[in-house]
């Protein structure tokens, strides 16, 4: 176990280097945004001067978790150096990558706070959950996705509940909805007197209305 724990921190160090040249992390500080896609990053890994990583048949569900994973391990690792640099600031999505300049505002204390509560980082910053995860697990966590996906859109009362509690109307633009989510986060935060269930219900609400609009 200690053995194959210290090879993927050994090559998550290698990744991290690689990735702060390919997405020019070392040009101090980011100036413009850049965008990269995770496929084009595996892409790149694999081939030369780089080949951190192996090739796979894209039917290997497996195999792709375990690339994607310890992809985005070395990422969240960047994405911490880079804060704590106050250098840049990694937005990291399902599929794609942002890199973005670091603003001294209160926009990055709002990021920040948000991201100290990051299930998705947790996670993937800790290398046992690669190490523990079997095949049989990744095409559970697949079944899960899809069951996920294919959940009934909410009820107009719902809907009606949601917009409610971010004080927001069925006219506001997801831009807009989305500040009133990160202020609501912020006023009801625990470590600012608010409760976890609160905080709970605020994200529910969020994605109730983000799932609505992305169906229009």
């Amino acid at each position: 176990m200690d053995d194959i724990l210290n090879q993927a921190k050994n090559v998550s160090k290698q990744l991290q280097l690689a990735l702060t040249e390919i997405l020019a992390l070392n040009a101090q500080p980011i100036k413009v945004e850049s965008v990269y896609l995770e496929s084009d990053l595996i892409k790149q890994l694999q081939q030369s001067p780089y080949q951190l990583l192996p090739e796979y048949q894209l039917d290997d569900s497996f195999a792709l978790f375990q690339i994607h994973f310890i992809l985005y391990h070395s990422l969240y690792q960047l994405k911490l150096k880079c804060s704590q640099n106050q250098t840049a600031y990694l937005k990291l999505g399902l599929a794609s990558i942002s890199v973005q300049p670091w603003l001294n505002n209160q926009q990055n204390l709002t990021t920040q706070i948000l991201a100290n509560k990051d299930n998705l980082q947790d996670y993937y910053l800790d290398l046992s959950n690669l190490i523990a995860t079997q095949a049989q697990d990744v095409e559970s966590m697949l079944d899960n996705f899809w069951r996920q996906i294919q959940k009934p859109l909410a009820s107009q009362v719902e809907i009606e509940q949601a917009q409610a509690l971010l004080n927001v109307s069925s006219s506001t633009s997801m831009l807009n909805i989305k500040a009133a989510y990160k202020a609501k986060c912020l006023q009801h935060h625990p470590d600012r007197g608010g409760s976890k269930t609160d905080l709970q219900q605020i994200n529910k609400a969020y994605q109730v209305l983000k799932n609505q609009l992305n169906e229009h």
